[in-house]
């Protein structure tokens, strides 16, 4: 029963198996979304603007968060190959030292650098938003109610 109109076969013996008529009128669609809602088409054109600032935004977020572990599977490596060079226990407490700061140090400006992308998302993708909220409803002057 596959293909195109392999639905349409199970809607009538649907039908069938319920004693209706294949005949029987489609269910009334739903009013649109605009009259529903009361979106028009800034409402959705401000909505897309800030979907595509949300996608655009949530890439860099993965690129930045991405090139942290890289960075930190790098500076890992080299202190291991440190270790491996050490000649003395003193050697290796130096070394653990330099390392426990240098993950603090990039742990930190990495968490900055993340929240001030966030930031930028956020603003990114209000923006577009509150602008139709400044504007309001032309049928009644603000948005309606939920």
């Amino acid at each position: 029963m596959a293909g195109p109109l392999a639905g349409s076969r199970l809607m009538a013996m649907s039908r069938k198996l319920r004693g209706k008529s294949a005949a029987e009128p489609a269910p009334a669609l739903p009013p649109s979304p605009g009259a529903f809602f009361g979106a028009n088409e800034a409402d959705v054109a401000a909505l897309m603007a800030a979907s595509a600032a949300l996608t655009d935004g949530l890439e860099r977020i993965g690129r930045e968060w991405i090139g942290l572990t890289r960075e930190s599977l790098t500076y890992t490596a080299a202190a291991g190959i440190a270790l491996l060079d050490a000649a003395s226990i003193a050697d290796v407490a130096s070394l653990a030292g330099s390392y426990a700061n240098g993950v603090v140090e990039r742990s930190t400006s990495g968490a900055v650098r993340l929240m001030e992308l966030g930031f930028e998302l956020a603003g990114d993708v209000s923006a577009p938003l509150a602008s139709r909220l400044e504007t309001g409803h032309p049928d009644t002057g603000s948005a309606p109610a939920p």
